[in-house]
């Protein structure tokens, strides 16, 4: 489970997991992979180990759309996608019918709400810096 940080928080989104179906949960920590300037992000399962995270790709700020990408069932973040280089609020992804994820975000100052598609990558794809 991905949580964000709080108001002013440490930059990072904070995680906590579940080995038995949510009856307990591991101790809340930051995961310095994933930014997080306190602002909501979203989580899909496209399989149940292969899952997208989307949120601003910055630590201070919301801009810079990003969504993020597991092949572990969220243990690990390798692979990262930019779904809009401005100004970034709250975002849900989703799996589309055709394969493709649709990130469903906020933009410029709140005035717009946006949908992108991203082609959900291969496991052997390289993250983008």
């Amino acid at each position: 489970m991905l949580f964000r940080s709080q108001e002013n928080g440490g930059g990072a989104r904070k995680v906590t997991r579940s080995t038995d179906g949510g009856e307990h949960w591991s101790k809340l920590q930051d995961d310095p992979s994933l930014p997080c300037p306190s602002c909501m992000g979203g989580i899909a399962a496209i399989t149940p180990e292969r899952l997208v995270f989307t949120g601003p790709n910055s630590r201070r700020e919301r801009k810079d759309g990003t969504a993020w990408f597991s092949f572990d069932g969220g243990r690990t973040w390798p692979t990262a996608q930019a779904v809009y280089g401005g100004a970034f609020a709250y975002s849900q992804p989703a799996l589309l019918p055709d394969g493709s994820v649709g990130v469903l975000f906020e933009r410029d100052g709140y005035r717009r709400i946006t949908l992108a598609r991203l082609t959900a990558p291969a496991a052997d794809r390289p993250a983008v810096p």
